[in-house]
């Protein structure tokens, strides 16, 4: 099986406006379920995830410094 996770990413019952760029809809924490999966879900999730995220919010650091 595989999911499609472009069109779950813009599934307007999910998403409103999806095709807008909107990052505050992200600065809420409402239970969405597997609705948003960048890197993946399940048993075969990005191993990478952390470290990216990780990453991101350092990357995210030096630039307001």
């Amino acid at each position: 099986m595989l999911i499609n996770i472009f069109n779950l990413h813009h599934h307007t019952e999910f998403w409103p406006d999806a095709d807008d760029f909107k990052p505050e809809r992200f600065v809420h924490n409402e239970k969405r379920g597997l609705s948003f999966m960048p890197f993946g879900a399940g048993e075969r999730i990005c191993i990478g995830n952390v470290f990216a995220s990780i990453e991101g919010q350092l990357l995210l650091t030096m630039i307001s410094q």
